[in-house]
């Protein structure tokens, strides 16, 4: 089990992380056979399945209590928001093709996301209660973060010559000064 240093599951994790109330871990594999999601308690014990096998990139609500997943389909990666134990999802933000990760902003309202629309790809906010996705970005953005006051949002720009710059925006769109940093992918590093 997970406590004791062992892990049998078909091969290394291609995504993982924690439940929201910190209790279990998740993992998805890297291969047909093992793409499906799965859960564990942190005190460990058997692997159960936990949503579906189209599903990747869990954000879980900053109160734990919901998760928001991306969910592949007909050609097309959308959201779905529900219970945390995976009941109860239903799609957000239908018009986006979604991109990279999700997260949360820090009251719960809104899921930031990267993604492309009928205009192009940009980085989006999306109401958790409901409503169209707020476009924040024109161009490439993945894997948006929120920050703990909930005023900015980071990002990760489009790849150019190996780097991917790290990018930011005010939560309401509004454009804010920029510290000039770049990531450079190296085969399964990042420098």
């Amino acid at each position: 089990n997970l406590t004791q240093g062992t892990y049998v599951a078909g091969g290394f994790a291609r995504e993982a992380g924690f439940s929201g109330d910190g209790a279990e871990i998740w993992h998805k594999g890297p291969l047909p056979a093992t793409q499906r999601m799965r859960r564990m308690p942190l005190v460990g014990g058997p692997w159960r399945p936990f949503l579906g096998d189209l599903t990747h990139s869990v954000a879980w609500s900053p109160d734990g209590r919901r998760i928001a997943v991306a969910v592949r389909k007909d050609g097309r990666q959308t959201l779905r928001v529900g219970a945390g134990d995976g009941s109860g999802m239903r799609p957000l933000g239908e018009t986006l093709d979604v991109r990279g990760a999700a997260d949360w902003s820090p009251d719960g309202r809104w899921i930031a996301t990267g993604g492309i629309d009928s205009k192009g790809a940009g980085l989006f906010k999306i109401p958790v209660d409901g409503g169209m996705p707020v476009r924040l970005v024109a161009g490439a953005a993945l894997n948006p973060v929120w920050s703990p006051d909930g005023t900015i949002i980071a990002y990760q720009g489009a790849n150019v010559g190996g780097r991917e710059p790290l990018k930011a925006v005010a939560a309401d769109g509004a454009d804010i000064e920029q510290v000039h940093l770049s990531v450079r992918v190296d085969a399964d590093h990042h420098m």
